[in-house]
């Protein structure tokens, strides 16, 4: 079946105009799909949870689920990484990026003025739990806008199952997005205080170019965690271990030499056990930043409220 593409801009007057285009399937829920094993594929924005902030190429997306009723903005029960919450977190894990559509009742200053419009394709960069205005525990994702120059994407028939052609010989196209400007200089300081030694695992990559590691931040830079780029909110972690820190799968305690690993026990609850950190006496942690990663980040809170 051949399909045309949607333009970035495309206006629609309504969510079944939406629907019919191939962009989300759904009429009503925000996140497409939600199924078990789903990755995400497309998201709605338009105002239905108060905790949404929309900035352009940077939209904090509250994920589904704990309100009163659907769209009504108000939080009555903690949301929970599953469903179609789960799903975005598979999009995220992929790196694959989502369509964006958003609708009138969103952020005036980013919004159709009526109807819908199709935003063009965004990554979720990450996800963490916070208390809504109104109290319980949200999962938030981060979404930032990428540019693959002149951007349209391919309806997708819905319910088609059958595996897709692919492309033989794929075109190059130029992607950018924007992202925050690191100083070189602490990440330098972090890895070779270590020598690429993960602090967590204690691996050392080796490549035909040498050791791998990153220099990773404890408290996110830039929205919506806003942590500083200094060597005290600094890690020298594997790339395993990055991706498993960042998804709130360990957390550093107050001590700044131990770690706490969280998993999830069979029949539910979560089991926890402790480990030490790889800290030379060189590398000073910040408190402040390892109590909001604990506070903030995917996972952890919703986790520790579970029994062990």
């Amino acid at each position: 079946m051949t399909v045309s593409a949607v333009p970035v801009g495309t206006l629609f007057a309504s969510r079944k105009e939406v629907r019919e285009a191939g962009l989300h399937a759904p009429t009503m829920a925000g996140i497409h799909p939600a199924g078990d094993g789903a990755r995400a594929e497309s998201i709605v924005i338009s105002g239905g949870y108060s905790d949404d902030r929309d900035y352009g190429d940077v939209i904090i997306y509250t994920g589904a689920g704990g309100q009163s009723a659907p769209g009504s903005g108000v939080q009555i029960a903690d949301q929970k990484i599953e469903g179609a919450n789960k799903a975005l977190v598979r999009a995220q894990n992929d790196g694959t990026p989502i369509r964006v559509i958003r609708g009138s009742g969103g952020d005036p200053d980013f919004s159709p003025a009526s109807g819908y419009r199709y935003d063009g394709l965004y990554e979720v960069r990450k996800h963490w739990f916070k208390r809504s205005v109104d109290g319980p525990l949200i999962v938030q994702f981060e979404l930032v806008a990428v540019d693959y120059g002149v951007q349209s994407i391919a309806k997708t028939p819905l319910g088609i199952t059958a595996p897709p052609s692919g492309n033989a010989s794929p075109d190059r196209k130029e992607r950018r997005s924007r992202s925050l400007v690191r100083d070189q200089a602490n990440v330098d300081w972090i890895k070779n205080l270590y020598d690429n030694t993960c602090q967590v695992c204690r691996i050392q990559l080796m490549t035909d170019a040498g050791a791998i590691s990153i220099g990773a931040h404890i408290q996110g830079l830039g929205k919506p965690d806003n942590g500083p780029d200094v060597v005290e909110n600094m890690l020298c972690l594997c790339h395993n271990c990055h991706a498993i820190f960042d998804s709130g799968s360990f957390y550093i305690n107050d001590d700044c030499k131990t770690i706490t690993w969280l998993h999830e026990s069979v029949g539910g609850g979560t089991s926890a056990h402790a480990a030490d950190l790889f800290r030379k006496a060189e590398h000073q942690i910040g408190l402040e930043y390892v109590q909001h990663h604990r506070l903030n980040t995917a996972g952890i809170a919703e986790k520790l409220k579970s029994p062990h």
